[in-house]
C-alpha cells in the first residue's frame, strides 16, 4: 500500500496533516503555549500536526498553533516558533509505525505517564508512534492520490479513522486491524531499522 496524501506546503514542501498516536494510546499534543504531551485522548486541534518533508528521510512537524516540535539537547520536548536544525527530525519504519531521530541522535519517546520527551537511544515501543492522516471532517477525498496497489483497504482504513472523535478509538482500530499507519509515512520512503 502507498498514500501519497502530499499536498504542496506554504513554504514550497511537501506536508500533510497527521495524527501522531503512541504506544499507550494518547495522541501527541501540542498547548497554545508550546508545551507537548502524549497522552492526548480527544480528536482536536492539539493532536493536529503538519509534516514537512525536508529533504529525503528528514521531516518537521509544525502544530496547529503554527509552532514547530523541537527537541531540546537536555531531552525535553516543546513547541517552538523557528525552524532550525533542533526541529527536524530523521523518520524511520520499525515493526508498522515510525521512529522520529533527533538532530542529538536521540528519539522521541512516549513516556507512560503522557510526557513526550526525547532522552532514548535505543528503540523500543514506546519510541514508535502509528502516524495517521488527520482526521477532519474537510480532509478532501484521498481516492485520486492513492497509488493503484490496495486501493479498497487504504480507502477502509482511511474512511474508518476519518470518522474517529476519540483517539482511543483510532488505535483500537489499528491495533485490530495490524494497521501500518495506514503508510501515511511511506511518501518519505524510510528505510526498515534492522
Amino acid at each position: 500500500l502507498a498514500i501519497l496524501l502530499v499536498r504542496l506546503g506554504a513554504q514550497g514542501q511537501s506536508s500533510m496533516d497527521v495524527l501522531l498516536m503512541s504506544h499507550h494510546g494518547g495522541a501527541i499534543t501540542c498547548s497554545s503555549d508550546g508545551k507537548m504531551s502524549a497522552s492526548g485522548q480527544t480528536v482536536d486541534d492539539a493532536c493536529r500536526f503538519t509534516m514537512l518533508d525536508i529533504a529525503g528521510d528528514r521531516v518537521a512537524l509544525r502544530a496547529s498553533n503554527g509552532k514547530h516540535v523541537s527537541a531540546r539537547d537536555n531531552g525535553s520536548c516543546e513547541a517552538v516558533p523557528q525552524l532550525a536544525e533542533w526541529e527536524i527530525f530523521s523518520v524511520a519504519k520499525k515493526d508498522g509505525r515510525r521512529v522520529f531521530r533527533t538532530h542529538h541522535n536521540t528519539l522521541l519517546c512516549a513516556e507512560e505517564d503522557g510526557r513526550l520527551v526525547s532522552n532514548r537511544r535505543a528503540i523500543g515501543p514506546w519510541e514508535q508512534f502509528y502516524i495517521l492522516p488527520f482526521p477532519a471532517d474537510n480532509t478532501p477525498p484521498v481516492t485520486e492520490h492513492i497509488a493503484p496497489t490496495g486501493v479498497a483497504s487504504v480507502m477502509r482504513d482511511y474512511a474508518a479513522v476519518r470518522g474517529f472523535k476519540q483517539v482511543k478509538d483510532a488505535f483500537e482500530y489499528c491495533r485490530k486491524n495490524k494497521v501500518e499507519c495506514l503508510n501515511a509515512a511511506d511518501t518519505y520512503s524510510p528505510a526498515p531499522l534492522p
